[in-house]
């Protein structure tokens, strides 16, 4: 709900708990004929099972959430290129 009340589509006068009610009620007898959206909830959860996306959501939830974090990780990318490039050059 407080997604749809930011973006502007609903406007919501209700508690939150009420709104939730509300919505939970919203389903309740209710009877799906056909259903439009299995391509996408299939290619959704196909999208789910590969390992880079939880790699890359864990990774940046983790060490992206604050500035100083990227900055570290930058800093520590950099650093490890500068040792990659000088055991290179040493090996020459």
């Amino acid at each position: 709900m407080e997604e749809l009340s930011k973006s502007g589509i609903l406007i919501n006068w209700l508690n939150p708990h009420d709104t939730t009610q509300f919505f939970k009620m919203l389903y309740h007898d209710a009877f799906l004929k056909e259903f439009h959206y299995q391509k996408l909830c299939w290619e959704v959860n196909e999208y789910q099972q590969k390992l880079w996306p939880k790699w890359r959501t864990f990774y940046t939830h983790n060490y992206f959430a604050k500035p100083w974090a990227i900055v570290s990780q930058i800093v520590a990318a950099i650093l490890l290129v500068l040792a990659f490039l000088q055991t290179i050059y040493s090996m020459k």
